[in-house]
């Protein structure tokens, strides 16, 4: 089980200091403060939310969904979301189609972005991939609803209850106010995502 103090621990690790072998120098990072922020909370919301979670693989986690809700101009919370419906957090899950990890990804669908089976049970690399194949959907699809229910069913096995479910589960995370939720960058279901 997770407690705030190993999470700090790791948190201070993760900046620099380095523990089971990882060691992150802080000048690589590029991050503010509020940025780092923002980190910690996603860090403490995982150990909250899962605590039988193993620390080492989500060192970085926090970090690679900030990157990827900015590159689709999203909050970072609607990832967290995501990735907590898709799995619980869980980066060693697969699913029933054989979906691997933290955002439930096809190998077929990694093979698409030129990763691994093996690489989709980190759940940085899982979060990274994630965030391309949403960003191809969004290139088709212009709303929320369309980009989530593509994500979860493919192009054509439309299943919109994710969608209510993703939606439910960020609606709860806004309650977090150390995570900094951005709930106006959510594009509309009926507008396209911002640029």
């Amino acid at each position: 089980m997770w407690s705030k103090n190993l999470v700090a621990l790791a948190f201070i690790a993760l900046l620099g200091v380095g523990i089971a072998g990882i060691s992150v120098p802080w000048e690589s990072q590029k991050r503010n403060v509020a940025s780092l922020d923002v980190e910690y909370a996603v860090m403490e919301y995982v150990a909250e939310r899962h605590p039988g979670a193993p620390l080492q693989p989500y060192l970085r986690f926090a970090h690679a969904l900030l990157i990827e809700a900015n590159r689709l101009s999203w909050d970072h919370c609607l990832l967290l979301a995501q990735s907590e419906i898709e799995s619980d957090f869980r980066s060693d899950v697969r699913g029933r189609a054989g979906e691997i990890g933290v955002f439930q990804i096809l190998p077929s669908t990694a093979a698409l972005f030129k990763a691994i089976p093996a690489e989709l049970y980190d759940p940085v690399r899982n979060t990274e991939i994630a965030g391309q194949y949403l960003r191809d959907i969004a290139i088709r699809q212009k709303d929320i609803r369309s980009i989530l229910t593509e994500y979860n069913g493919g192009p054509r096995a439309r299943r919109p209850e994710y969608y209510r479910l993703v939606m439910g589960a960020y609606v709860d995370i806004l309650d977090y106010d150390n995570l900094q939720c951005h709930y106006r960058k959510v594009p509309s279901p009926h507008l396209p995502p911002h640029a």
